[in-house]
């Protein structure tokens, strides 16, 4: 399957639930609007990571450094984090 994607900077300390927003994660049912990490596996692969629900308000209140999306992580990319933004 083929996906267009964009590339965006964002601050680390902006909120799951503002990224949500952002980009477009905005049904009034909030347990509808989703960001799920996707981790390249190579050769085509990709792995689920963290999944976030609108309607976790908790988990949605953690900064993107809260998360570890920051200059902190490993891998090849430090700084990429691949994110697949759901509203239905």
């Amino acid at each position: 399957m083929h996906y267009s994607f964009a590339k965006f900077q964002v601050p680390t300390n902006t909120t799951i639930a503002e990224l949500m927003m952002r980009f477009g994660a905005c049904n009034p049912n909030p347990a509808m609007n989703r960001i799920t990490e996707v981790i390249e596996g190579g050769s085509g692969t990709w792995y689920r990571g963290m999944i976030f629900q609108g309607d976790q308000e908790a988990d949605c209140q953690q900064t993107l450094k809260v998360c570890g999306w920051d200059r902190s992580r490993s891998g090849r990319e430090k700084a990429v984090v691949w994110l697949w933004v759901t509203k239905d």
